[in-house]
């Protein structure tokens, strides 16, 4: 036995883990190229299946049949003794294209275990992916207090218990921080450039206070308010310095944060955008105790893009789809209705797109519209802004007007925003990314992107 410091124990584990993941994969690797030898020799045999049955039906025993098809067409002794073992009346079933088709992907697979086990880069990003994943399955708040001799510092939060209950907004990055302030200093952009300074959603709350977190699994979770890191006064408008998501909620890995709710509005209404193109306006309705709640029932494969708690029914609902569509109408055509009631057509979409932004904004603003095209959804290349004035109204449930000439090698949007200029953009992590200062016309293409845009956002609006 040994005794070990956090580091020195941590390093065996870490150590332990590359050993089990590296015996994993030549585990997995045997299995692959033995099933793929097997499946090399049935499509051999299928290619001449008749030769094979006539040879085995004239061979007096198992030793001669098998002897005949090594010889014959080549096969190792594991290959005919796999075609020998089967009913004849299941080889005849085999399809060509079905062993094909599992030929590449055992040779995928293989290809892919290969590099795990030659590459330690490769490795370690698998180990470190591996316990990122069961930390965010498994993870959750610690239930002890840590405890000083004049206060009880909760675990969640360096925030002592006798924080006043003030006013205060609450805001979340687009790169999934959180964080709270006494005051919202306007975002300083070109003068001092901040990481985290695509802003999602803000709303006002009080130090004491609840807010929602609305998932796009067309969830609300319940966060307190006191747990989230304090930003100083006057800051600018961004939330670095805040906490992950992560630290004060366990999301599934597919289920992503969308907007803030204020719990304590009860004149508000919630409008959320699925990305099958439907629209609802949910009334407010927080059971007393819950924790977490449902606000609408999505079929397989839906997922919300967007929601936005109203105080009233004014300013226009606006869709925009991957296919580079868009469509703004009325927002007062979606009347209000309870959590358990279906959703109404919002877009009509061509087959294959999906919407990937929605919201409500005021059109009285001179509100712009972002959108960001790539290759696929993963690789930005290019980013246009543009009035949303170019755009002419048409009803709810129409297909909507083009708002992006995609580039050579550009199939998607890739994401998109609209509302108040000035429009942010950031990265993955949160890093600035420079957006055109010139307006395009709605159907133009965009700017060529230096970075990767992962988040564009407009000038944060709040209840």
């Amino acid at each position: 036995p040994v005794t070990l410091g956090l580091k020195a124990l941590l390093d065996v584990f870490v150590k332990h883990r590359l050993e089990v993941v590296k015996r994993r994969s030549e585990f997995r690797r045997k299995k692959a190229q033995d099933r793929l030898h097997l499946v090399d020799g049935l499509l051999i045999a299928i290619l001449d299946i008749d030769k094979i049955i006539k040879l085995i039906r004239a061979s007096e025993d198992t030793a001669t049949a098998r002897t005949g098809l090594m010889k014959t067409f080549k096969l190792s002794e594991l290959q005919a003794n796999h075609i020998l073992e089967m009913p004849l009346r299941r080889l005849t079933k085999f399809s060509k294209l079905e062993l094909q088709k599992e030929q590449k992907e055992l040779q995928a697979i293989i290809a892919d275990l290969t590099e795990i086990l030659t590459s330690s880069k490769r490795l370690k990003k698998v180990v470190a992916q591996e316990l990122n994943d069961m930390a965010d399955l498994y993870g959750d708040d610690r239930r002890s207090d840590l405890i000083s001799d004049d206060e009880i510092i909760s675990a969640a939060s360096s925030a002592p218990m006798e924080v006043e209950d003030d006013p205060c907004y609450v805001i979340m990055s687009t790169s999934g921080l959180l964080a709270r302030t006494s005051s919202l200093a306007p975002l300083e952009i070109g003068k001092k450039r901040v990481n985290h300074d695509a802003i999602r959603s803000v709303v006002k709350s009080s130090a004491r206070g609840e807010i929602g977190l609305v998932t796009s699994a067309g969830r609300v979770l319940r966060l307190s308010v006191i747990g989230l890191p304090a930003l100083p006064e006057n800051a600018n408008l961004t939330a670095a310095g805040g906490g992950a998501i992560k630290e004060f909620l366990t999301l599934p890995k597919d289920e992503k944060p969308l907007a803030l709710m204020n719990l304590a509005d009860s004149n508000s209404t919630l409008v959320v955008f699925t990305a099958s193109g439907q629209i609802k306006r949910v009334n407010h309705d927080v059971p007393a105790s819950a924790k977490d709640w449902n606000i609408l029932k999505l079929d397989n494969q839906d997922s919300l893009v967007g929601a936005i708690q109203s105080t009233d029914d004014s300013g226009n609902a606006i869709l925009i789809t991957s296919d580079a569509q868009l469509l703004h109408f009325p927002a007062n055509t979606v009347r209000g209705t309870g959590r358990q009631a279906g959703c109404v057509a919002g877009i009509k979409l061509a087959k294959g797109a999906k919407v990937i932004y929605g919201s409500v904004i005021n059109p009285d603003l001179d509100p712009v519209v972002a959108t960001v095209a790539g290759k696929d959804e993963a690789n930005a290349t290019s980013i246009k802004v543009s009035q949303l004035s170019e755009f002419p109204a048409k009803g709810r449930a129409t297909g909507g007007v083009r708002c992006h000439k995609f580039l050579a090698g550009e199939k998607v949007l890739v994401t998109a925003a609209a509302g108040s200029a000035p429009i942010h953009a950031a990265t993955g992590t949160g890093g600035f990314v420079d957006v055109p200062a010139k307006l395009a016309k709605r159907d133009a293409a965009g700017t060529k992107l230096a970075k990767a845009v992962s988040a564009v956002n407009s000038k944060p609006t709040f209840n």
